[in-house]
This record gives C-alpha cells, sequence and structure tokens, in this order.
C-alpha cells in the first residue's frame, strides 16, 4: 500500500502539514516569551526572555506570562483595552495549546475506507488518558472498563493540520503585536 505513489504522496503531504503545524506553534511560543518579556522596562527584557523559556512546562510558561501582564497592563495609559485584548488572546492560546498537545501525542497513519476503493491518511491523536490506557481497562469494574474501550481517538485530515498551522501562526502575529504596543507603553 505505501508503494503505491497516490498513498506515498498523502502521507508526505500529512506529514508536511504535522511538521509546520508543530513549527507554527513553535512560534506562539516564542512570542509568547516576546509577550512575558513586554511586561517590563527596555534594559529588564533581555533577561526577561531568557527567563522565560526557564520552567519548560507551556502550562508554567502561560501562566507566569498571564500573571505578569495583568500587573504590567495596570500602568498602561488603558488598562481596560490592554486586559481585554489579553483576555482575548489567553483564550485563544488556551483552546489552540489543547490541540497542540495532541499534535505531540500521536502519529500520521492510514486505512482502507469502509467501502474498500480508497485510502485514507490523517493524524490520530491519543492524547486523551482514556484512548490509550486499554490495558488499565481490564483491572476496572466492568462499565468503566467498556466505556474507555469506546473512547475514539481524535483524527486530524492534511486539510485539519494546514487550518490548525494557520490558526497557530495567526495567533503568533497576535501575540506580537500585542507584545510591541505594550513594549510601547512601557517603553515611551
Amino acid at each position: 500500500m505505501a508503494d503505491d505513489p497516490k498513498v506515498r504522496a498523502a502521507f508526505d503531504a500529512t506529514y508536511l502539514a504535522l511538521g509546520r503545524a508543530i513549527s507554527d506553534w513553535g512560534y506562539v511560543e516564542k512570542r509568547l516569551s516576546h509577550v512575558f518579556s513586554s511586561c517590563f522596562p527596555i534594559q529588564h527584557s533581555a533577561p526577561a526572555g531568557h527567563a522565560f523559556f526557564e520552567p519548560h512546562s507551556f502550562q508554567t510558561q502561560w501562566r507566569m506570562t498571564s500573571r505578569a501582564v495583568y500587573i504590567a497592563v495596570n500602568i498602561t495609559s488603558d488598562p481596560d483595552q490592554f486586559a481585554g485584548r489579553w483576555c482575548e488572546l489567553e483564550k485563544r492560546l488556551i483552546k489552540l495549546s489543547t490541540k497542540r498537545n495532541r499534535l505531540a501525542h500521536g502519529s500520521v497513519t492510514g486505512s482502507r475506507d469502509a467501502n474498500g476503493g480508497g485510502f485514507s491518511v490523517y493524524f490520530e491523536a491519543f492524547h486523551s488518558a482514556k484512548a490509550h490506557n486499554k490495558t488499565a481497562a481490564r483491572h476496572l469494574d466492568t462499565k468503566t472498563a467498556k466505556s474507555l474501550w469506546k473512547v475514539k481517538p481524535e483524527i486530524f485530515s492534511a486539510d485539519d493540520l494546514a487550518q490548525l498551522s494557520a490558526d497557530f501562526y495567526t495567533l503568533s502575529e497576535d501575540l506580537l503585536s500585542f507584545s510591541q504596543d505594550l513594549s510601547l507603553e512601557h517603553n515611551t
């Protein structure tokens, strides 16, 4: 099957879309570090930028940034406007970070279509603890075990991955714009 040029091309397109999405998420993390740095006066922004990456957990980096932002916006010319912008960015960040986590826990795979005529290639996330904890399910009561076996993994087509990539990139650009505006407020 994988020797079929059409199937190989579908796998390649899915791998490419997955790589692009993961790379575009990297922009989100980098731009989040810019937001964190912009919460400090310019002379302290370089050390802040380095400190941002000390915690390895994205959730810790995001929480650290959020706390710094909510303090920093209070000394801007329009605290409500900056706080509102950050709140909207934060909602998108949280929503998209869950998608990014799913992309980090899965694999590109394929299967024959139900009618047997075609072949589908997709990224299958097995992020849910329930989805890849089927062995543990054998040690649970019957009702719980049955519910664990019924969990369906999340599937992303190459088009889904391309959309996520675009969403990640747009968020990174919006984070950059916010950090630049906040930095201007603190350094003028």
